[in-house]
């Protein structure tokens, strides 16, 4: 019986290749491209990444974390969107943010990203543990909604808080309309539910 027992085992192990080598994976390549934002600059190349790379994560941490800081997020939309979305603009905050940002990932055609390019920046000087940024933006959303364009463009106004680990993020964000293109503030509404 023992005889039988040992044979079975032996052609089990041989069966199965327990004892082969097998060919290697080759490791999974991150994408993120995160760096603790200790510059402006930082920050925004932070929120241009985080939004090419679709990092809900990332692109959360943009935007200031009140455990931290004692501060919420506050966003004010182009007022051309407010009026469309007003019910949707009235509480948003930083779950919004992240509503909005899963629901456009998810229509997003596959292998397409979406494009931030910031144009004639402005920036304040540095008021204690804040500062004023601005700038013309151009945001491109290769979406799957045939009837909303892929371009959306506007001029942001950030109010940038440093927090007490020397790191930035964005405080305030108030959009507006620049020309007849929507802005992001009609993106995040029309992506919001």
């Amino acid at each position: 019986m023992r005889v039988v027992i040992l044979l079975s085992l032996i052609f089990i192990i041989i069966g199965c290749d327990i004892f082969k080598t097998r060919i290697p994976e080759n490791p999974v390549q991150s994408r993120d491209t995160w760096i603790p934002a200790t510059t402006v600059d930082i920050l925004i190349e932070n929120l241009k990444s985080s939004l090419s790379e679709r990092s809900t994560e990332n692109y959360l941490k943009c935007l200031v974390d009140s455990t931290i800081t004692g501060k919420n997020f506050s966003f004010i939309p182009a007022t051309e969107s407010y009026a469309v979305y007003s019910t949707l603009f009235s509480n948003w905050n930083i779950q919004s943010e992240k509503i909005y940002f899963e629901n456009l990932k998810s229509k997003l055609k596959e292998g397409n990203t979406l494009t931030l390019s910031v144009f004639n920046e402005e920036r304040g000087s540095i008021q204690g543990d804040s500062l004023n940024y601005s700038a013309d933006y151009l945001l491109i959303a290769e979406h799957s909604i045939e009837s909303l364009p892929k371009e959306f463009r506007g001029h942001l106004q950030f109010t940038i808080l440093r927090n007490v680990k020397g790191e930035w993020s964005i405080l305030s964000w108030k959009d507006n309309k620049k020309d007849q293109y929507l802005t992001w503030s009609d993106l995040k509404g029309r992506f919001s539910y």
